[in-house]
């Protein structure tokens, strides 16, 4: 039997609408994310013979985050947009890892369309995982399982790399979704697919995702 007992947690967190800094007219950097800090304790009940140690006491990082937002307003109601998110291990203080990171182009009329990095199946848009924690344990547990049980996860149990996100306007409660992949499983390497003697492509994958809001 294993417990898991959390004795403290210490989050520091810059929020929307985080910080902004404004360079010149029209042009924005904001700062947002959060920074989650755990000390956990692990005991084990009933341990089989052998075991000499029955508890741990650590420090756990909770998926703290840093985000940079940018926005540089184009004339004509479009605008240049990107965004990079650094996972930050508290714990050790190391860059583990990206969240979202893209770059691209946003309009009213038209929408957005941006090229990177991509939260497709697990959250709408990267600011649900902020709100509700941030971690493993937010994910739905559908697609957890899946991956758990042995199974292919749905791009890799993450954001989907190398993607391509087209996000619709607000067409009197009609929005849409639409990704594409040019190779969802890794990195972007155009060498894998011209290789001599190589008869397969490194893959594709779509993701659609139409949602219609009304009164009552």
């Amino acid at each position: 039997m294993r417990k898991k007992i959390l004795i403290a947690a210490v989050a520091g967190v810059l929020a929307a609408p985080a910080v902004v800094f404004a360079q010149t007219t029209g042009s924005s950097v904001t700062i947002s994310g959060a920074l989650l800090l755990s000390v956990d304790n692990h005991q084990v009940g009933n341990a089989v013979a052998g075991h000499t140690k029955t508890s741990e006491t650590h420090v756990q990082d909770e998926s703290s985050s840093l985000v940079f937002g940018i926005r540089e307003n184009l004339g004509n109601d479009l605008a240049a947009v990107g965004r990079v998110d650094f996972k930050v291990n508290t714990a050790p203080g190391t860059l583990s890892a990206f969240g979202d990171t893209w770059v691209g182009l946003d309009s009213k009329s038209w929408g957005s369309l941006t090229a990177g990095r991509h939260s497709f199946h697990y959250f709408k848009t990267p600011e649900d995982a902020y709100f509700l924690g941030a971690s493993y344990r937010v994910h739905p547990s559908s697609l957890i399982d899946f991956a758990g049980g042995g199974r292919v996860a749905i791009a890799n149990a993450t954001r989907t790399p190398n993607a391509i996100k087209w996000t619709s306007p607000n067409w009197n409660g009609f929005q849409a979704i639409v990704g594409y992949s040019a190779n969802p499983t890794g990195a972007s390497t155009l060498s894998a697919d011209m290789t001599p003697g190589n008869t397969a492509r490194d893959g594709r994958a779509w993701n659609v995702n139409p949602t219609y809001s009304a009164a009552n």
